[in-house]
């Protein structure tokens, strides 16, 4: 009952976390290079000069909770939004440096959210540490506190790095290791989707 209870509240936090991101949420990013075409008067040679490059992120329907305020989000990054109506994914294109401040912001969230945990001396998370794209999570505990508890702050530290990796086209995962504070000690392993790519 506590695994059915843990998995529930899990699926619950990751919706309301970003937006909710699948593991096949995110489809493929396209790049097309925008060029400005300039003429030399003098020799009549033309040249071009890249402005910038699209990007193209898609992202499936039946991961979003609430289509029209993600649509918003989205936009007020600066994207265009392709099948609103029809199709099973959105598809929204920036620019490389809209999309460079999206993943910019939503990182600084995930971190940001990482940091209540670590800073909240009630629960028992005290370090959280993780690569770029939030892919292997490491998290000290409270030995204490830990065992105490229903161990519930792990999963939706993981389900919060799933929320980021929704916006980033690739595979969404993260492998979760637990040790306790001031140890080497590896009390528990997991990956978020389950089993994905845990080592």
């Amino acid at each position: 009952m506590k695994k059915i209870s843990l998995l529930l509240c899990v699926a619950l936090v990751f919706c309301l976390l970003a937006g909710c991101g699948s593991e096949s949420g995110n489809e493929t990013t396209t790049t097309e290079t925008k060029v400005e075409a300039t003429e030399n008067k003098d020799t009549g040679s033309k040249s071009t000069t890249k402005i910038d490059e699209d990007v193209k992120v898609a992202i499936k329907k039946d991961s979003v909770v609430d289509a029209e305020d993600f649509i918003k989000g989205m936009e007020a990054f600066g994207a265009d939004v392709e099948n609103k109506d029809g199709a099973d994914s959105f598809v929204f294109t920036f620019s490389a440096s809209e999309y460079k401040k999206l993943l910019d912001t939503k990182h600084k969230e995930c971190v940001k959210n990482f940091k209540k945990f670590e800073e909240n001396k009630a629960h028992y998370v005290e370090k959280i540490e993780y690569d770029d794209n939030f892919r292997n999570l490491t998290i000290s505990v409270n030995k204490a506190l830990y065992d105490a508890s229903t161990k519930t702050d792990d999963y939706i530290i993981a389900a919060s790095a799933l929320a980021y990796q929704m916006y980033i086209n690739e595979a969404n995962y993260t492998n979760v290791k637990i040790i306790y504070s001031g140890t080497d000690e590896v009390v528990t392993m997991f990956s978020l989707p389950v089993n994905y790519n845990i080592k």
